[in-house]
């Protein structure tokens, strides 16, 4: 299997460990300057980020690619030079990180541990082939967390109206351009929040899945349709966006083609906690989301559908 890893180290101590990670046959990509990393991860999809940290006033070399990256579902070892930082400074770096290992580990261990986590970064958190992005267990772990945590949130289903449509007349080559889109606006209208940080994730077909603090959902929705509507826009062939519309042909080969109307986002949002009541399931928490998701496919053009009811049943349906 081919791994791609993006290997962040402005104070050039990794030579020895990026010689051996390629001996492995790990491809590799670079950085030495905290400003390339936006754009190696745009040019490129990764398995792994690996970040020399190595000192105390590296601080910044974490926040920077917490800052670049902007969401937090890949994977991420950190080197450093002991002691390491506390659980408080990672979180303000809004970089998630699943290994710290010593600059000076040996090279034994560093390829072990960089194999473990390649293999975890795949099987545990089912990252989509498709897009990238982290699947359905991965967020639900990050949703019973904030629950456990007490955390207010807003968790959002986001649905791609019409992109059957888009299968039948473009085929899943192109199809698959508007799924990597889709990731693209919510990568991009995460790292441009400000706040905590925002969980993305993909959890097959055209449905993806997003959990933010409620300060934060409506900006962030509305970028996420701006960006996507956009990207769209430039996928279509020139005569179907001139006209609106794009034609289906006929399965059977008989009758007039059907039209369909370009792609829309409909998105269903659960938030945890409103007046009367509080969402402690996850169960509960996904019924809702997709229930709001259903009655905002209901509407004309993009549309957002927030739960306000005072209560819902155990699943997620109105009491």
């Amino acid at each position: 299997m081919k791994w791609n890893v993006l290997f962040v180290d402005t104070d050039r101590l990794g030579n020895r460990l990026r010689r051996a990670l390629r001996a492995h046959g790990i491809s590799l990509v670079t950085c030495r300057r905290l400003a390339s990393i936006s754009a190696a991860f745009e040019a490129k999809r990764f398995d792994l980020i690996i970040v020399v940290a190595a000192s105390k006033t590296d601080h910044r070399v974490l926040q920077e690619t917490g800052k670049a990256l902007g969401f937090a579902t890949m994977p991420t070892m950190v080197l450093g030079r002991g002691p390491f930082s506390d659980d408080s400074d990672l979180h303000l770096s809004s970089l998630p990180v699943d290994r710290r290992l010593p600059v000076d580990v040996t090279i034994q261990e560093f390829v072990a541990q960089t194999l473990g986590l390649l293999t975890r970064s795949r099987c545990l958190l089912d990252i989509s082939a498709d897009t990238g992005l982290p699947g359905n267990a991965w967020i639900t772990q990050q949703l019973q967390k904030r629950i456990a945590a007490g955390q207010e949130f807003s968790f959002a289903y986001f649905d791609i109206d019409r992109f059957k449509s888009v299968v039948d007349s473009y085929g899943f080559d192109r199809a698959g351009d508007f799924l990597r889109a889709m990731s693209d606006a919510l990568r991009a209208a995460a790292a441009a929040a400000s706040g905590p940080r925002i969980d993305i994730a993909h959890i097959g077909g055209d449905d993806f899945l997003a959990m933010c603090s409620p300060d934060q959902l409506l900006t962030f929705t509305k970028a996420v349709v701006s960006r996507f509507e956009s990207a769209a826009d430039r996928l279509y062939d020139p005569v179907d966006l001139a006209q609106g519309f794009i034609e289906i042909p006929n399965r059977w080969g008989t009758g007039k083609p059907r039209r369909a109307a370009l792609v829309t986002l409909s998105i269903g949002v659960a938030e945890s906690k409103f007046p009367g009541r509080t969402l402690q399931s996850t169960k509960v928490v996904k019924a809702v989301a997709s229930e709001m998701k259903k009655v905002a496919k209901g509407q004309p053009g993009s549309y957002v559908c927030i739960d306000r009811r005072r209560s819902v049943s155990g699943d997620g349906i109105a009491a």
